[in-house]
C-alpha cells in the first residue's frame, strides 16, 4: 500500500537509500518500524539466551509430548520470523515475494502453535470435558481460517529500481483476523479463570468482594495457586492491552503504522506464554515441597495444580483406597483430616523415595494427560 509513494521517485536519480524513494513523513515511519522490529528481535533473542538452560531441560529431561512441541515450535518458529524479517529490511534481496511467503509461513505456524498450546491448555482445566473440547475446537479452526489470510494480507516488492524490499498491506481481512485472535484470547481467559472460580469458591455466601479479589488478585488460593495463576494473569492482561490497540491500528490506520507494533505483540505473547508453559511444566519459582505427614490440620487447604488434581483435607477421605479413584491415588496418614491427593490418570506425581510431592512432579504429572 505505501509503496505506491515510491513508484513516482525518478529512476535515475543516485540510490544511498531506498528510503529517498518515498516522502518524508512516510520514510521516518519506515525507519521507525524498522528500528521497533530490530529491537524486538533484540528482545526476543535475550529471553532465548536467558532460558537456554531451562529449554535444553525440558528438551532433554522431559518427557516429549504434545505441548511441549508445540512450546519449542513456537519459539523457533518467532525467532526465525524475527531475524528473516531483519534481512528483508535491512538487506537487499534478489525474490521479495517469494522470501515474504516464508515469513508468512513462519507467523502463521507460529500463532497457530501459540493458540493450540492454550487451547490444550482449555482442555486439560476442564478435564477433556467434551463440551469444551467441541466448542474451543471450532474457536481454535476458525483462528487458524483467519491466518490463512495473511499472504493475502502482507506481501512485498522491490523499492522502485533498488534490490531492497518494501513490505505492502492490503486487503480487508487484518482487521477481522485480528478481532478473532483478540475473542480467543478472552474466551481462554475467561473459561480458565471461571474454572477457578468454581472450584474455589463453593460458597453460596462468598461476598461480590471476596469473587472478584480471587480472581483479580488470587486473594484466599494457597500459595502455590496463586504463583501459578501469576504468569497466567500476567500474560492474559497484556493480551488484552496490546490486542485492542492492534485492532485499533488496523481500522484507522494506514501501513507502516497499522502494523507498527505487531511484531511487539508477538515477542510479548511468546515470552509470556512460554514462561506460563515453563512455570507449569518445571515447578520454576515455585520451589514448594509438600511433607507426608506432620501438617497441622489447618495448614491444609485445598491446593489447586490442574483441573485433574486438588489435595483434600475432608476427614472421610482418609480410608480411601487407590481403587476410589479414577487412575490412582495415594492416602498419607491414618488421622482425622488427613491428607489425600486424588488423581485422574496420573500415576507418576508421588515421590516415594523422597517422602515428598513436589510441585515439579504434580505438574509434570499433569501434562502427561496431554
Amino acid at each position: 500500500m505505501f509503496l505506491e509513494s515510491a513508484s513516482e521517485a525518478n529512476a535515475t536519480t543516485i540510490v544511498s537509500t531506498p528510503l529517498q524513494f518515498f516522502p518524508p513523513h512516510l520514510a521516518y515511519q519506515i525507519s521507525v518500524a524498522t528500528y521497533i522490529h530490530i529491537g524486538c528481535t533484540a528482545v526476543l533473542i535475550y529471553d532465548v539466551l536467558d532460558n537456554f538452560k531451562n529449554d535444553f531441560k525440558l528438551l532433554f529431561f522431559y518427557r516429549m509430548k504434545l505441548p511441549t512441541v508445540l512450546y519449542f515450535v513456537t519459539r523457533i518458529t518467532l525467532i526465525a520470523y524475527t531475524l528473516a524479517r531483519t534481512v528483508l529490511l535491512t538487506l537487499p534481496l534478489e525474490n521479495c515475494s517469494t522470501y515474504y511467503d516464508a515469513l508468512n509461513a513462519l507467523l502463521v505456524i507460529f500463532v497457530a502453535s501459540t493458540t493450540a498450546l492454550f487451547y490444550l491448555r482449555v482442555c486439560a482445566v476442564y478435564n477433556m470435558n467434551r463440551s469444551i473440547v467441541i466448542s474451543y475446537g471450532l474457536l481454535f479452526l476458525a483462528v487458524v481460517a483467519m491466518l490463512l489470510t495473511l499472504p493475502q494480507t502482507f506481501t512485498a516488492t522491490h523499492i522502485a529500481t533498488t534490490q531492497y524490499c518494501g513490505e505492502s498491506v492490503h486487503g480487508p481481512f487484518l482487521g477481522p483476523t485480528t478481532v478473532v485472535l483478540m475473542v480467543n484470547d478472552a474466551l481462554v481467559y475467561g473459561a480458565i479463570a471461571y474454572r477457578i472460580f468454581q472450584m474455589f469458591l463453593r460458597d453460596s455466601e462468598t461476598t461480590t468482594r471476596a469473587k472478584f479479589s480471587l480472581l483479580a488478585f488470587g486473594t484466599s488460593l494457597p500459595i502455590v495457586s496463586k504463583a501459578l495463576m501469576k504468569d497466567s494473569q500476567l500474560y492474559f492482561l497484556v493480551v488484552f492491552i496490546t490486542n485492542p490497540f492492534l485492532v485499533t491500528c488496523a481500522y484507522v490506520f494506514e501501513a507502516p503504522l497499522s502494523v507498527m507494533f505487531l511484531v511487539c505483540h508477538l515477542v510479548l505473547v511468546n515470552i509470556l506464554s512460554c514462561r506460563v508453559y515453563r512455570n507449569i511444566k518445571m515447578g520454576l519459582g515455585t520451589d514448594v515441597a509438600m511433607p507426608q505427614n506432620g501438617i497441622p490440620n489447618h495448614a491444609r487447604p485445598p491446593v489447586f495444580v490442574s483441573a485433574e488434581m486438588e489435595m483434600t483435607t475432608d476427614p472421610s477421605l482418609h480410608k480411601a483406597s487407590s481403587s476410589n479413584t479414577i487412575g490412582s491415588s495415594q492416602t498419607h496418614g491414618t488421622s482425622s483430616g488427613a491428607t489425600v491427593l486424588n488423581f485422574v490418570n496420573v500415576s507418576s506425581a508421588y515421590n516415594g523415595e523422597k517422602g515428598n510431592i513436589t510441585l515439579a512432579d504434580v505438574n509434570n504429572a499433569h501434562l502427561e494427560k496431554v
